[in-house]
């Protein structure tokens, strides 16, 4: 079949192209490795043996703006196992649009809430800190849904799990769909797990941010991310479920990723020649945010930073 009559699985208009970039798990792999300071177990290396030199390629809908590396070899159990073992920092203890999820939430009434790729529990932890929720978790990842059960948090054994009946009134899918090599797959799973005008909360790395300039990122590669987000496809996406898109909201520039993100953002910006130089030279940057941390200040709102977040209604 011709690339061009390729039609996009996000929204399915035809012209489902390649988008110029081609990976290799082999070389991901091995970048993880060194860039992680970490060394795969051989589990890891097997289950790839079969594609570890394949070729995968980055494909873009001019429609809908989705990205997605095909064939979409997501990360297994012994990958993510490795890069949340001992010592890592995988799983974000607090997140920007977790406190936007818990002010929607709140907002919007709802009692029962399932968060869909929960990971440790963090986000359910701050929700239900209050009390007033009945909540539960599910998450792909075995050692993660033991430590919701050490916590005493509620988890669905699978997404088929209907554990409340009628479904939820609020559902969250946060940093999720990029890992899916079948993100519509885990979509209609959440339609069914949501209430009739239930609310739905999504979340990704935002394409468009700056994230757009570190393409060949281990992190924002095979078998990690197997697919891009933008508004346009996190809108389509929606859609295609029969969800009422509410609101889309970009995170601010956030400590954490400043000092990574900003000199580069400078460097691929419009500003004149002249400017650019003048703010990188010398350590000004580093100077600036070293006044902003002084100051308490935690987030750039000018700026756009790593986090794309949708809420829909049901």
């Amino acid at each position: 079949m011709n690339a061009s009559s390729l039609g996009c699985p996000n929204c399915g208009q035809v012209g489902f192209r390649p988008a110029g970039q081609t990976v290799t798990l082999r070389k991901n792999l091995l970048d993880w490795e060194v860039q992680g300071a970490l060394l795969f177990p051989e589990a890891v290396w097997q289950d790839y043996e079969t594609c570890l030199d394949e070729d995968i390629v980055l494909h873009r809908c001019p429609t809908c703006e989705f990205r997605q590396f095909l064939p979409p070899r997501a990360g297994t159990g012994s990958f993510y196992a490795a890069i949340t073992g001992e010592g890592a920092s995988y799983y974000t203890q607090d997140r920007w649009e977790f406190r936007k999820a818990v002010s929607s939430i709140a907002a919007s009434g709802a009692r029962t809430v399932l968060d869909a790729g929960c990971g440790g529990g963090a986000f359910l932890r701050q929700l239900t800190a209050s009390g007033a929720y009945e909540a539960y978790g599910f998450d792909f990842n075995p050692e993660a849904e033991a430590e919701l059960a050490a916590s005493g948090l509620k988890s669905l054994r699978s997404m088929d799990d209907m554990a409340v009946p009628g479904g939820f009134d609020a559902v969250t899918c946060m940093q999720v769909l990029e890992h899916l090599d079948e993100p519509w797959a885990f979509g209609e799973l959440l339609r069914k797990q949501l209430r009739p005008g239930g609310l739905l909360i999504l979340s990704t790395p935002d394409a468009d941010g700056p994230i757009r300039h570190f393409t060949n990122s281990v992190t924002d590669l095979p078998p990690h991310h197997v697919s891009r987000w933008n508004a346009k496809s996190m809108e389509a996406f929606g859609q295609k479920f029969g969800f009422s898109l509410l609101r889309i909201r970009r995170e601010p520039l956030a400590r954490y990723i400043w000092r990574f993100y900003l000199p580069v953002m400078i460097r691929n910006s419009r500003l004149p020649g002249l400017v650019k130089h003048q703010l990188l030279k010398s350590n000004r940057v580093e100077r600036f945010l070293e006044a902003l941390e002084r100051r308490g200040i935690s987030e750039l709102p000018p700026l756009p930073g790593h986090t794309l977040y949708a809420e829909f209604r049901g």
